[in-house]
């Protein structure tokens, strides 16, 4: 879904992330992903369930079917060690340092 509506203005590849980072003078730059396609796609069925329009007794109902589903998905995904090929994922976090002048 949309976020921070209308001021979401970029959605950062592991590859632009890095990039930038290191344009803005960042070093030790680690990326994450939040699981994988199982992780992905058991979050796509929760914003579904509970976010698209639709009436009450039918979002009740499709959570009870869908969350065995979404435990069972999230519980295939492990960390991605790789951001390379047919990669898909819900979401990146990471860390890095600022390159200070007394590193050098």
């Amino acid at each position: 879904p949309l976020h921070d509506v209308p001021y979401d203005h970029h959605r950062y590849t592991p590859y632009a992330l890095r990039r930038a980072l290191t344009e803005a003078g960042f070093c030790a730059i680690e990326l994450y992903a939040y699981g994988g396609w199982h992780a992905s796609l058991a979050q796509f069925l929760g914003l579904y369930v509970r976010r698209s329009p639709m009436p009450r007794g039918a979002r009740v109902a499709l959570s009870y079917f869908a969350w065995p589903l979404i435990a069972y998905l999230l519980s295939k995904d492990g960390p991605v060690a790789e951001f390379h090929g047919n990669l898909m994922f819900p979401g990146l976090s990471g860390k890095a340092r600022k390159f200070e002048a007394s590193d050098a």
